[in-house]
Protein backbone atom coordinates (compact mmCIF):
# COMPACT_ATOMS: atom_id res chain seq x y z
CA UNK A 1 0.00 0.00 0.00
CA UNK A 2 0.89 3.72 -0.24
CA UNK A 3 2.17 3.83 3.36
CA UNK A 4 5.03 0.88 2.86
CA UNK A 5 5.96 2.67 -0.45
CA UNK A 6 6.62 5.92 1.19
CA UNK A 7 8.12 4.32 4.37
CA UNK A 8 10.30 2.13 1.86
CA UNK A 9 11.37 5.59 0.30
CA UNK A 10 11.92 7.22 3.23
CA UNK A 11 14.12 4.12 4.69
CA UNK A 12 16.29 4.97 1.52
CA UNK A 13 17.76 7.82 3.12
CA UNK A 14 18.59 5.95 5.99
CA UNK A 15 22.12 4.58 5.75
CA UNK A 16 23.00 4.92 9.42
CA UNK A 17 20.23 2.06 9.76
CA UNK A 18 20.30 -0.42 6.64
CA UNK A 19 22.93 -2.21 5.17
CA UNK A 20 24.20 -0.19 1.77
CA UNK A 21 22.36 -3.11 -0.39
CA UNK A 22 19.43 -2.48 1.01
CA UNK A 23 19.36 1.54 0.37
CA UNK A 24 20.30 0.51 -2.75
CA UNK A 25 17.12 -1.42 -3.83
CA UNK A 26 14.94 0.66 -1.83
CA UNK A 27 16.18 4.16 -4.06
CA UNK A 28 14.33 2.15 -6.76
CA UNK A 29 11.13 2.00 -5.10
CA UNK A 30 8.85 3.80 -7.22
CA UNK A 31 4.95 4.69 -6.68
CA UNK A 32 3.99 4.83 -9.94
CA UNK A 33 0.01 3.46 -9.92
CA UNK A 34 -2.76 3.17 -11.80
CA UNK A 35 -4.79 6.65 -11.80
CA UNK A 36 -8.40 6.49 -9.43
CA UNK A 37 -11.78 6.89 -11.73
CA UNK A 38 -12.56 10.67 -12.42
CA UNK A 39 -15.59 9.78 -10.58
CA UNK A 40 -13.58 9.56 -7.23
CA UNK A 41 -11.63 12.83 -8.18
CA UNK A 42 -14.93 14.92 -8.46
CA UNK A 43 -16.13 13.72 -5.50
CA UNK A 44 -13.11 14.89 -3.50
CA UNK A 45 -13.28 18.28 -5.35
CA UNK A 46 -16.54 18.74 -4.44
CA UNK A 47 -16.21 17.65 -0.63
CA UNK A 48 -13.29 20.19 -0.14
CA UNK A 49 -14.28 23.11 -2.07
CA UNK A 50 -17.59 22.71 -0.76
CA UNK A 51 -19.46 23.66 -4.58
CA UNK A 52 -20.42 21.92 -7.68
CA UNK A 53 -16.90 22.13 -9.99
CA UNK A 54 -18.73 24.30 -12.46
CA UNK A 55 -18.71 27.30 -10.31
CA UNK A 56 -14.99 27.18 -9.79
CA UNK A 57 -13.52 25.45 -12.76
CA UNK A 58 -14.71 26.10 -16.24
CA UNK A 59 -12.73 23.11 -17.99
CA UNK A 60 -10.85 20.20 -16.05
CA UNK A 61 -9.10 17.15 -17.98
CA UNK A 62 -10.32 14.44 -16.67
CA UNK A 63 -7.69 12.49 -17.29
CA UNK A 64 -4.59 12.92 -15.35
CA UNK A 65 -1.07 13.54 -16.35
CA UNK A 66 0.31 12.05 -13.58
CA UNK A 67 -0.90 9.30 -10.53
CA UNK A 68 1.19 7.96 -7.38
CA UNK A 69 0.27 6.73 -4.36
CA UNK A 70 -1.15 9.34 -2.72
CA UNK A 71 -2.77 11.29 -5.42
CA UNK A 72 -2.96 12.56 -8.83
CA UNK A 73 -2.50 15.68 -11.09
CA UNK A 74 -5.38 17.33 -13.66
CA UNK A 75 -5.02 20.28 -15.56
CA UNK A 76 -7.89 23.07 -15.12
CA UNK A 77 -9.03 26.23 -16.12
CA UNK A 78 -10.20 28.47 -12.87
CA UNK A 79 -13.41 30.43 -14.39
CA UNK A 80 -11.48 33.89 -14.68
CA UNK A 81 -9.22 31.86 -17.24
CA UNK A 82 -6.46 30.99 -15.13
CA UNK A 83 -4.65 27.76 -16.04
CA UNK A 84 -4.07 25.84 -12.84
CA UNK A 85 -2.96 22.11 -11.74
CA UNK A 86 -4.79 20.47 -9.36
CA UNK A 87 -3.38 17.88 -7.14
CA UNK A 88 -6.24 15.58 -5.76
CA UNK A 89 -5.12 13.42 -3.31
CA UNK A 90 -6.70 9.53 -3.38
CA UNK A 91 -9.72 8.94 -1.07
CA UNK A 92 -9.50 6.72 2.44
CA UNK A 93 -6.03 7.58 2.89
CA UNK A 94 -6.20 8.42 6.12
CA UNK A 95 -7.88 5.13 7.64
CA UNK A 96 -5.20 3.00 5.27
CA UNK A 97 -2.30 5.48 7.24
CA UNK A 98 -3.69 4.62 10.77
CA UNK A 99 -4.09 1.15 10.32
CA UNK A 100 -0.56 0.76 8.45
CA UNK A 101 0.93 2.82 10.98
CA UNK A 102 -0.29 1.06 13.87
CA UNK A 103 1.04 -2.39 12.42
CA UNK A 104 4.58 -0.63 11.49
CA UNK A 105 4.67 0.62 15.05
CA UNK A 106 4.21 -2.93 16.44
CA UNK A 107 6.90 -4.45 13.84
CA UNK A 108 9.19 -1.19 15.63
CA UNK A 109 8.46 -2.42 19.20
CA UNK A 110 9.85 -6.06 18.52
CA UNK A 111 12.33 -4.68 16.20
CA UNK A 112 13.66 -3.18 19.47
CA UNK A 113 12.91 -6.04 21.85
CA UNK A 114 15.31 -7.93 19.59
CA UNK A 115 18.20 -5.75 19.44
CA UNK A 116 18.40 -6.02 23.15
CA UNK A 117 18.84 -10.30 22.43
CA UNK A 118 20.93 -10.47 19.62
CA UNK A 119 23.79 -7.55 19.95
CA UNK A 120 26.07 -6.40 17.41
CA UNK A 121 23.23 -5.81 14.56
CA UNK A 122 23.29 -2.96 12.30
CA UNK A 123 20.85 -0.82 14.32
CA UNK A 124 21.52 -2.40 17.86
CA UNK A 125 20.84 -1.34 20.97
CA UNK A 126 22.34 2.54 20.02
CA UNK A 127 19.67 2.94 16.89
CA UNK A 128 15.73 3.16 18.39
CA UNK A 129 13.81 1.46 15.58
CA UNK A 130 10.23 3.65 17.78
CA UNK A 131 12.37 6.76 17.30
CA UNK A 132 13.04 5.25 13.71
CA UNK A 133 9.13 5.10 13.24
CA UNK A 134 8.01 8.77 15.06
CA UNK A 135 10.19 10.12 12.93
CA UNK A 136 9.15 8.22 9.53
CA UNK A 137 5.42 8.99 11.08
CA UNK A 138 5.64 12.42 10.96
CA UNK A 139 7.09 12.54 8.02
CA UNK A 140 4.42 10.33 6.36
CA UNK A 141 1.59 12.55 7.63
CA UNK A 142 2.94 15.96 6.40
CA UNK A 143 3.29 14.76 3.05
CA UNK A 144 -0.57 13.81 3.21
CA UNK A 145 -1.04 17.29 4.43
CA UNK A 146 -1.46 19.79 1.59
CA UNK A 147 -1.75 22.67 3.78
CA UNK A 148 1.59 21.66 5.24
CA UNK A 149 2.77 21.88 1.04
CA UNK A 150 1.19 25.03 0.15
CA UNK A 151 3.08 26.47 3.00
CA UNK A 152 6.63 24.61 1.38
CA UNK A 153 5.45 26.22 -1.33
CA UNK A 154 5.23 29.74 -0.12
CA UNK A 155 8.30 29.79 1.58
CA UNK A 156 10.69 27.90 -1.07
CA UNK A 157 9.12 30.31 -3.87
CA UNK A 158 9.60 33.60 -1.57
CA UNK A 159 13.73 32.52 -0.54
CA UNK A 160 14.37 31.92 -4.39
CA UNK A 161 12.15 35.17 -5.10
CA UNK A 162 15.73 37.34 -5.63
CA UNK A 163 17.58 34.35 -8.32
CA UNK A 164 15.77 34.79 -11.96
CA UNK A 165 17.12 31.54 -12.98
CA UNK A 166 15.10 29.07 -10.61
CA UNK A 167 11.31 29.30 -9.36
CA UNK A 168 8.34 27.04 -8.58
CA UNK A 169 4.88 27.44 -9.24
CA UNK A 170 2.61 30.01 -7.04
CA UNK A 171 -0.29 28.63 -4.93
CA UNK A 172 -3.52 29.64 -5.69
CA UNK A 173 -4.59 29.50 -1.70
CA UNK A 174 -8.39 30.23 -2.71
CA UNK A 175 -8.38 26.63 -3.83
CA UNK A 176 -6.49 24.70 -1.54
CA UNK A 177 -7.16 22.72 1.65
CA UNK A 178 -5.83 19.48 3.15
CA UNK A 179 -6.90 16.49 0.26
CA UNK A 180 -6.55 19.54 -2.46
CA UNK A 181 -3.45 21.82 -3.93
CA UNK A 182 -3.97 24.41 -6.05
CA UNK A 183 -1.30 25.89 -7.88
CA UNK A 184 -0.32 27.69 -11.22
CA UNK A 185 0.22 25.86 -14.62
CA UNK A 186 4.10 26.11 -14.99
CA UNK A 187 5.44 23.95 -17.60
CA UNK A 188 8.83 23.37 -18.41
CA UNK A 189 11.03 21.04 -20.08
CA UNK A 190 11.72 18.15 -17.63
CA UNK A 191 15.40 17.16 -16.65
CA UNK A 192 15.16 13.73 -17.74
CA UNK A 193 15.04 14.83 -21.71
CA UNK A 194 18.62 15.86 -22.15
CA UNK A 195 18.30 15.57 -25.80
CA UNK A 196 14.92 18.13 -25.78
CA UNK A 197 17.04 20.49 -23.48
CA UNK A 198 20.27 20.28 -25.24
CA UNK A 199 18.26 20.98 -28.68
CA UNK A 200 16.09 23.86 -27.71
CA UNK A 201 17.61 27.76 -28.02
CA UNK A 202 18.62 29.09 -25.44
CA UNK A 203 19.22 25.94 -23.02
CA UNK A 204 22.72 25.71 -21.84
CA UNK A 205 22.71 21.95 -19.97
CA UNK A 206 26.35 22.29 -18.24
CA UNK A 207 24.75 25.74 -17.27
CA UNK A 208 21.30 24.28 -15.60
CA UNK A 209 23.53 21.86 -13.64
CA UNK A 210 25.83 24.43 -12.14
CA UNK A 211 22.43 26.58 -11.02
CA UNK A 212 21.29 23.15 -9.52
CA UNK A 213 24.02 22.82 -7.75
CA UNK A 214 23.98 26.60 -6.60
CA UNK A 215 20.34 26.51 -5.60
CA UNK A 216 21.11 23.61 -2.91
CA UNK A 217 24.13 26.05 -1.67
CA UNK A 218 21.16 28.58 -0.75
CA UNK A 219 19.13 25.96 0.82
CA UNK A 220 21.39 24.68 2.86
CA UNK A 221 23.63 27.00 3.80
CA UNK A 222 21.72 30.94 3.50
CA UNK A 223 17.71 30.22 3.91
CA UNK A 224 17.85 26.66 5.83
CA UNK A 225 15.10 25.18 4.02
CA UNK A 226 15.36 22.64 1.17
CA UNK A 227 14.00 20.30 -0.97
CA UNK A 228 14.70 16.77 0.12
CA UNK A 229 13.60 14.55 -2.99
CA UNK A 230 15.00 16.61 -6.53
CA UNK A 231 14.77 13.81 -8.47
CA UNK A 232 14.45 14.49 -12.14
CA UNK A 233 10.66 13.97 -12.17
CA UNK A 234 10.57 17.52 -9.63
CA UNK A 235 12.93 19.44 -11.54
CA UNK A 236 12.10 21.21 -14.94
CA UNK A 237 13.42 24.26 -16.67
CA UNK A 238 12.41 26.81 -19.37
CA UNK A 239 13.80 29.49 -21.49
CA UNK A 240 12.55 32.62 -19.41
CA UNK A 241 16.41 33.82 -18.61
CA UNK A 242 19.31 33.06 -20.65
CA UNK A 243 21.22 29.90 -20.38
CA UNK A 244 17.63 28.05 -18.50
CA UNK A 245 15.51 28.93 -15.18
CA UNK A 246 15.18 25.75 -13.21
CA UNK A 247 11.55 25.17 -12.05
CA UNK A 248 11.02 22.60 -9.29
CA UNK A 249 7.77 20.78 -8.14
CA UNK A 250 6.11 18.89 -5.47
CA UNK A 251 7.21 19.97 -2.29
CA UNK A 252 5.51 17.14 0.07
CA UNK A 253 9.17 16.39 1.43
CA UNK A 254 10.42 19.53 2.72
CA UNK A 255 13.21 19.73 5.38
CA UNK A 256 14.35 22.67 8.05
CA UNK A 257 17.86 23.53 8.96
CA UNK A 258 19.13 25.64 12.37
CA UNK A 259 21.11 28.38 12.00
CA UNK A 260 23.82 26.24 13.43
CA UNK A 261 23.65 23.45 10.81
CA UNK A 262 23.65 25.84 8.26
CA UNK A 263 26.91 27.35 9.33
CA UNK A 264 28.12 23.85 9.40
CA UNK A 265 27.33 22.50 6.36
CA UNK A 266 28.91 25.36 4.46
CA UNK A 267 32.05 24.74 6.73
CA UNK A 268 32.03 21.20 5.10
CA UNK A 269 31.54 22.54 1.90
CA UNK A 270 34.77 25.21 2.06
CA UNK A 271 36.59 22.65 4.07
CA UNK A 272 36.15 20.01 0.84
CA UNK A 273 36.90 23.26 -1.15
CA UNK A 274 40.49 23.75 0.93
CA UNK A 275 41.19 20.18 1.11
CA UNK A 276 41.60 20.77 4.62
CA UNK A 277 40.65 17.67 7.09
CA UNK A 278 41.30 19.54 10.10
CA UNK A 279 38.89 22.36 9.20
CA UNK A 280 36.78 19.47 8.28
CA UNK A 281 36.24 18.23 11.74
CA UNK A 282 35.56 21.73 13.04
CA UNK A 283 32.61 21.68 10.79
CA UNK A 284 31.31 18.20 11.89
CA UNK A 285 31.82 19.47 15.78
CA UNK A 286 29.76 22.56 14.67
CA UNK A 287 27.09 19.97 13.05
CA UNK A 288 27.08 17.98 16.29
CA UNK A 289 27.69 14.28 14.21
CA UNK A 290 30.87 12.86 15.42
CA UNK A 291 29.73 10.22 17.42
CA UNK A 292 30.98 9.94 21.08
CA UNK A 293 32.92 6.66 20.40
CA UNK A 294 34.91 7.67 17.46
CA UNK A 295 38.47 7.74 17.14
CA UNK A 296 39.17 11.89 16.49
CA UNK A 297 42.89 11.31 15.04
CA UNK A 298 41.47 8.28 12.83
CA UNK A 299 38.96 10.39 11.21
CA UNK A 300 41.16 13.14 10.74
CA UNK A 301 43.55 10.99 8.81
CA UNK A 302 40.66 9.27 7.26
CA UNK A 303 39.26 12.56 6.07
CA UNK A 304 43.11 13.49 4.65
CA UNK A 305 43.92 10.16 3.04
CA UNK A 306 40.39 10.53 0.96
CA UNK A 307 41.40 14.37 -0.29
CA UNK A 308 45.00 13.00 -0.60
CA UNK A 309 43.54 10.12 -2.90
CA UNK A 310 41.17 11.93 -4.95
CA UNK A 311 37.82 10.08 -3.35
CA UNK A 312 36.51 13.26 -1.85
CA UNK A 313 37.54 16.60 -3.02
CA UNK A 314 37.40 18.92 -5.74
CA UNK A 315 39.25 21.78 -7.93
CA UNK A 316 37.58 24.04 -6.16
CA UNK A 317 39.67 26.55 -5.20
CA UNK A 318 40.27 27.13 -9.10
CA UNK A 319 36.91 27.66 -9.55
CA UNK A 320 36.97 30.20 -6.38
CA UNK A 321 39.46 32.24 -7.75
CA UNK A 322 38.06 32.11 -11.12
CA UNK A 323 40.88 29.62 -13.18
CA UNK A 324 37.76 27.71 -14.45
CA UNK A 325 36.31 24.64 -13.63
CA UNK A 326 38.62 20.81 -13.40
CA UNK A 327 37.36 18.31 -15.95
CA UNK A 328 36.97 15.08 -14.37
CA UNK A 329 36.95 15.07 -11.18
CA UNK A 330 35.68 12.53 -8.56
CA UNK A 331 32.18 12.82 -7.89
CA UNK A 332 30.53 13.99 -4.68
CA UNK A 333 27.20 13.18 -3.28
CA UNK A 334 26.82 10.30 -1.01
CA UNK A 335 30.02 9.30 -1.06
CA UNK A 336 31.15 12.15 0.81
CA UNK A 337 28.59 10.75 3.39
CA UNK A 338 29.52 7.11 3.58
CA UNK A 339 33.40 8.23 3.06
CA UNK A 340 33.92 9.45 6.48
CA UNK A 341 30.78 7.89 8.20
CA UNK A 342 31.50 4.43 9.32
CA UNK A 343 31.88 4.39 13.11
CA UNK A 344 32.54 8.18 12.89
CA UNK A 345 29.51 9.95 12.59
CA UNK A 346 25.98 9.35 13.89
CA UNK A 347 23.78 11.01 11.63
CA UNK A 348 20.54 12.77 12.90
CA UNK A 349 17.29 12.19 9.85
CA UNK A 350 18.16 16.00 8.91
CA UNK A 351 21.66 15.00 7.19
CA UNK A 352 20.72 12.00 6.00
CA UNK A 353 18.27 13.90 3.79
CA UNK A 354 20.98 16.26 2.51
CA UNK A 355 23.21 13.72 1.88
CA UNK A 356 20.32 12.10 -0.31
CA UNK A 357 19.47 15.51 -2.17
CA UNK A 358 23.23 15.41 -3.48
CA UNK A 359 22.92 12.25 -4.51
CA UNK A 360 20.36 12.88 -6.18
CA UNK A 361 20.79 15.93 -7.83
CA UNK A 362 24.17 14.39 -8.44
CA UNK A 363 23.07 12.15 -10.83
CA UNK A 364 20.74 14.76 -12.73
CA UNK A 365 23.86 17.17 -12.70
CA UNK A 366 25.79 14.18 -14.36
CA UNK A 367 23.04 13.45 -16.92
CA UNK A 368 23.15 17.29 -17.91
CA UNK A 369 27.07 17.94 -17.88
CA UNK A 370 29.32 14.68 -17.26
CA UNK A 371 31.90 16.67 -15.41
CA UNK A 372 29.10 17.27 -13.43
CA UNK A 373 30.93 18.33 -9.55
CA UNK A 374 28.94 19.89 -7.03
CA UNK A 375 31.89 21.35 -5.14
CA UNK A 376 33.08 22.56 -8.12
CA UNK A 377 29.89 24.55 -9.51
CA UNK A 378 29.20 25.85 -5.85
CA UNK A 379 33.00 27.48 -4.92
CA UNK A 380 32.67 30.65 -7.20
CA UNK A 381 28.97 31.39 -5.07
CA UNK A 382 30.87 31.03 -1.65
CA UNK A 383 32.68 34.01 -1.51
CA UNK A 384 29.53 36.15 -1.78
CA UNK A 385 27.55 33.52 0.49
CA UNK A 386 30.25 33.58 3.01
CA UNK A 387 31.33 37.26 3.19
CA UNK A 388 33.60 38.37 5.57
CA UNK A 389 34.27 34.78 6.23
CA UNK A 390 35.87 33.59 3.66
CA UNK A 391 37.61 36.90 2.84
CA UNK A 392 39.41 36.47 6.10
CA UNK A 393 39.89 32.86 4.97
CA UNK A 394 41.87 33.54 2.03
CA UNK A 395 44.13 36.24 4.08
CA UNK A 396 45.12 34.17 6.44
CA UNK A 397 45.82 31.44 3.81
CA UNK A 398 48.30 33.98 1.95
CA UNK A 399 50.82 33.56 4.98
CA UNK A 400 49.87 29.65 6.14
CA UNK A 401 47.32 30.71 9.02
CA UNK A 402 43.88 29.29 9.12
CA UNK A 403 40.66 30.40 11.56
CA UNK A 404 41.36 27.54 13.86
CA UNK A 405 45.06 28.95 14.43
CA UNK A 406 43.72 32.06 15.26
CA UNK A 407 41.22 30.78 18.09
CA UNK A 408 44.01 28.33 19.01
CA UNK A 409 46.58 31.43 19.58
CA UNK A 410 43.76 33.17 21.64
CA UNK A 411 42.76 30.11 23.77
CA UNK A 412 46.12 29.09 24.40
CA UNK A 413 46.79 30.23 27.96
CA UNK A 414 43.51 28.70 29.22
CA UNK A 415 44.65 25.61 27.41
CA UNK A 416 48.12 25.04 29.05
CA UNK A 417 47.01 25.87 32.26
CA UNK A 418 44.20 22.83 32.01
CA UNK A 419 47.08 20.81 30.64
CA UNK A 420 49.21 21.49 33.70
CA UNK A 421 45.90 20.97 36.11
CA UNK A 422 45.91 17.61 34.58
CA UNK A 423 49.68 16.78 35.10
CA UNK A 424 49.10 17.73 38.66
CA UNK A 425 46.10 15.23 39.07
CA UNK A 426 47.58 12.51 37.51
CA UNK A 427 51.15 13.14 39.76
CA UNK A 428 48.59 12.84 42.69
CA UNK A 429 46.36 10.07 41.51
CA UNK A 430 43.09 11.59 41.45
CA UNK A 431 42.71 11.03 37.28
CA UNK A 432 44.09 7.97 35.52
CA UNK A 433 45.57 7.72 32.16
CA UNK A 434 43.30 5.50 29.35
CA UNK A 435 45.58 4.03 26.81
CA UNK A 436 43.55 2.74 23.56
CA UNK A 437 44.96 -0.15 21.71
CA UNK A 438 43.05 -0.01 18.15
CA UNK A 439 44.43 -2.47 16.79
CA UNK A 440 43.24 -4.94 19.77
CA UNK A 441 39.88 -3.09 19.56
CA UNK A 442 39.31 -4.20 15.90
CA UNK A 443 39.95 -7.47 16.36
CA UNK A 444 37.94 -7.81 19.18
CA UNK A 445 35.15 -6.22 17.84
CA UNK A 446 36.16 -8.52 14.40
CA UNK A 447 35.72 -11.29 17.38
CA UNK A 448 32.76 -10.75 18.87
CA UNK A 449 30.99 -10.49 15.14
CA UNK A 450 31.53 -13.87 14.55
CA UNK A 451 30.45 -14.58 18.24
CA UNK A 452 27.04 -12.83 17.18
CA UNK A 453 26.76 -14.58 13.91
CA UNK A 454 27.20 -18.42 15.87
CA UNK A 455 24.78 -17.47 18.02
CA UNK A 456 22.01 -15.87 15.55
CA UNK A 457 22.89 -19.76 13.47
CA UNK A 458 22.47 -21.58 16.86
CA UNK A 459 19.33 -20.13 17.64
CA UNK A 460 18.05 -20.49 13.80
CA UNK A 461 19.09 -24.22 14.17
CA UNK A 462 17.25 -24.87 17.43
CA UNK A 463 14.07 -22.96 16.08
CA UNK A 464 14.29 -25.63 12.69
CA UNK A 465 14.93 -28.89 14.94
CA UNK A 466 11.91 -27.52 17.31
CA UNK A 467 9.72 -26.83 14.10
CA UNK A 468 10.65 -30.60 13.13
CA UNK A 469 9.59 -31.73 16.26
CA UNK A 470 6.08 -30.02 16.30
CA UNK A 471 5.71 -31.17 12.52
CA UNK A 472 5.30 -35.45 14.10
CA UNK A 473 2.33 -36.08 15.30
CA UNK A 474 1.14 -36.13 18.91
CA UNK A 475 -1.01 -38.71 18.90
CA UNK A 476 -0.10 -41.46 16.64
CA UNK A 477 -3.39 -43.42 15.74
CA UNK A 478 -4.00 -47.18 15.88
Amino acid sequence: GPTYIKLGQVASCRADLFPQEYISALERLQDDVPAAPFSAVRATLEEELGRPLGEVFSHIEEKPFAAASLGQAHRATLRNGTKVVLKVQRRGLDALYEVDLRNIRRAAVAADALAKVVPGRKGGASQSWLDFYEESRKLLLREIDYVQEAANMRRFRAQLAHEPWATSPAVIDEYCTRRVLCMEALPGIKLTKVDKIRATKGLDPALLAQRLAQSYLLQFCRDGFFHTDPHPGNLACDTAVPGGRLIFYDFGQCSELSARESRGVLGVIKAIVNLDARACITAFDELGIISPSADRVLLEETIRGNFASGRVGSGGRDAVEGQGQPKGRPQQGQQQASGAQGDFLQLSSVYTFIFRALAQLGGVGRSLDENFDFISAVAPAIPELDGVGFLLDKQLARVGWRPQDIRAAVSQPRTLSRIAEVIDEWQSGQSALRVRALETERRIAALETRMDRQHALLLAVCAANLAAVLQEPLVTAF
